[in-house]
């Protein structure tokens, strides 16, 4: 009879299976609040190339970690949601 019980398996994102670099992983949402407009703008511009040529890199099949396209994705959509709450006078620039 085949032994049916299954090894436990280990909690997946524990730091030890942790897939990315955490420096990889990009600005924490507080370090992007403290940034100013032209910087989150300028940031915003770095991580869109660098999410371009990653794109590039998994069109060539080169690309060694596709967990760092989610991320910078993410990234992004933080950038943005920061500058939109400028916009919206949510957050005021600081003098």
């Amino acid at each position: 009879m085949p032994d049916t019980s299954y090894p436990l398996k280990q909690n997946c994102l524990s730091e030890e299976n942790l897939l990315v670099d955490p420096d990889l992983l990009g600005m924490k949402r507080e370090e992007l609040k403290e940034l100013s407009i032209d910087e989150l703008k300028s940031r915003l511009i770095d991580v869109q190339q660098e999410l371009e040529e990653l794109k590039f890199q998994k069109a060539l099949q080169q690309l060694e970690n596709p967990l760092q396209l989610r991320y910078l994705r993410k990234e992004i959509a933080q950038i943005k949601t920061v500058l939109n709450e400028f916009e919206l006078g949510i957050r005021q620039a600081e003098a």
